[in-house]
């Protein structure tokens, strides 16, 4: 178990759908060297059901379908559910990114007072930050925490 005055001090990351899918799918590739980085303790990973619910939607399109059992897909959601911090998202973001749907991913991470939100999405990128969170690419944060 972490200090919990050591906890108070960790970097708070939201990963983007489409990063969380790249780590799946890209073994050994940027994403997942960030999401295992962030499961040995690099930083808090902070997901929402929001984002739970759009990588669940993506791994049912034909490409993951045929390319992972059932059982594969629903581990994969298990496992991020049992080691990230879900957080509700209780921040009203509208207008901000380029669609509700990364409007909603950037509510979970101000919702969370995560410091940085990491997405591949040029046009969320393009935000660059929104109250106290930054809006960085994988590699960036892969930088940070290295």
């Amino acid at each position: 178990m972490a200090d919990p005055q050591q906890q108070q001090y960790r970097l708070r990351v939201v990963l983007d759908t489409n990063v969380v899918i790249s780590a799946i799918v890209s073994v050994g590739g940027l994403p997942s060297r960030l999401l295992v980085r962030g499961l040995m303790g690099g930083f808090e990973l902070i997901l929402s059901e929001h984002i739970l619910a759009e990588t669940e939607r993506t791994l049912l399109k034909p490409y993951f379908s045929e390319r992972l059992s059932t059982e594969d897909r629903e581990g994969i959601l298990a496992f991020l559910r049992a080691e990230a911090t879900l957080v509700p998202i209780t921040a009203k973001v509208q207008g901000v990114a380029p669609s509700s749907d990364d409007d909603l991913v950037l509510a979970t991470a101000v919702s969370a007072g995560a410091q940085y939100l990491v997405t591949g999405d040029r046009g969320l990128l393009a935000v660059e930050s929104h109250q106290h969170v930054r809006i960085i690419s994988v590699r960036d944060l892969l930088a940070i925490v290295a």
